[in-house]
């Protein structure tokens, strides 16, 4: 009687260390997704700020060409 209650304790701690495993490997995986998908976040963010600072750029560029046509045109008007 005793041995068979030792024998099933030790079947269900079985049971239980191959889920624990099991549960261990998938969050060992999940871990590894997740740090994949920050390293994919911060690439995009990057990419986002580069083309926002170029964006900037060439609205300024934009601006002061338009600045000097006005120029241009109101010099072109006087005359």
């Amino acid at each position: 009687m005793l041995e068979e209650r030792l024998n099933n304790k030790k079947e269900a701690l079985l049971e239980k260390e191959l889920v624990y495993e099991e549960v261990s490997n998938l969050a060992e995986k999940l871990r590894t997704q997740a740090l994949d998908g920050r390293k994919t976040t911060l690439e995009i963010n990057e990419k986002i700020n580069e083309y926002r600072a170029r964006t900037n750029d060439l609205a300024r560029k934009l601006y002061a060409s338009v600045s000097e046509v006005s120029m241009l045109q109101s010099k072109a008007l006087k005359l």
